[in-house]
C-alpha cells in the first residue's frame, strides 16, 4: 500500500503498475491476478479513508507500522 500511495501521488497510472507488478510477480491465473489487483486497489482506497495517506502514515507503513 506504500508503493501504491507514492505512485498514487506521483500521478502514476496505478492500473498500469499494477498489472506490471502482478505480471513480473509470475501469476499466470487470470483471475488470481485480478482479484489481487482488485485487493491493493481496496487496501489503498480504505487506507485513504482511513486517514493513513499523510506524512506520519505513510512514515509508519515504510517502515512496517
Amino acid at each position: 500500500v506504500y508503493w501504491l500511495a507514492i505512485a498514487w501521488q506521483e500521478h502514476r497510472n496505478l492500473a498500469t503498475l499494477l498489472d506490471t507488478a502482478i505480471a513480473r510477480a509470475g501469476y499466470t491465473n487470470a483471475l488470481a491476478a485480478q482479484l489481487t489487483r482488485e485487493a491493493l486497489l481496496r487496501n489503498l482506497d480504505i487506507a485513504d479513508k482511513l486517514g493513513c495517506l499523510d506524512a506520519e502514515g505513510l512514515s509508519e507503513m515504510r517502515h512496517g507500522n
